[in-house]
């Protein structure tokens, strides 16, 4: 009962009083648990299983299938790690490290790795008809590779994380427009 209570109160703060908005506000279970804790995550979980019922059979949109144990588990690993890191006295960097500022800072995201949200963009933004106003001369060819183009600079300036995030909300807008009536 308590932990109903603090799953009511956790969706009021958020404005996540509806089912189907709880059910989306976040696209892992990991990520649910990290953020609000067990209580919420599992009921999220629920909402989501219920919401979209298909998801949880369908091996394509499922990379990898684990119990809840080993969720929890890992988050809670996770979160240890982060404590005990936080207690650990802070190193101070080697001068080799404040020659050469940004080095070894932040790890570097492969180019190749953002390859593959070019074409998902570029045909988003075909079927939305984008770079047609001022060019009705140019072929669906023209105009998809300048979207390429178009495309290729936003993702590689971008994070993969957001372009992940970017592609499935496209996906999920497409999937409810299509279920709507003309």
């Amino acid at each position: 009962m308590a932990e109903k209570d603090k799953v009511i109160k956790w969706r009021a703060d958020n404005g996540l009083e509806d089912n189907e908005d709880f059910a989306y506000f976040y696209t892992e279970f990991e990520e649910a648990y990290l953020k609000a804790g067990k209580a919420v995550a599992m009921a999220w979980y629920r909402a989501r299983t219920l919401s979209a019922p298909g998801m949880s059979s369908d091996m394509a949109k499922i990379t990898r299938v684990e119990s809840m144990v080993a969720k929890i588990r890992r988050v809670d690993n996770q979160r240890k790690h982060a404590e005990i890191k936080a207690k650990s006295p802070k190193k101070t960097p080697s001068a080799s490290f404040l020659r050469q500022p940004g080095k070894g800072a932040e790890v570097e995201e492969e180019q190749a790795d953002k390859v593959r949200f070019i074409q998902p963009f570029a045909q988003l933004m075909m079927n939305c008809k984008v770079g047609r106003e001022g060019n009705r001369s140019a072929t669906d060819e023209d105009i998809m590779t300048s979207l390429v183009r178009r495309v290729t600079r936003v993702v590689n300036a971008a994070e993969t994380p957001t372009l992940q995030k970017a592609i499935t909300t496209a996906d999920e807008i497409v999937e409810f427009l299509a279920s709507r009536e003309k």
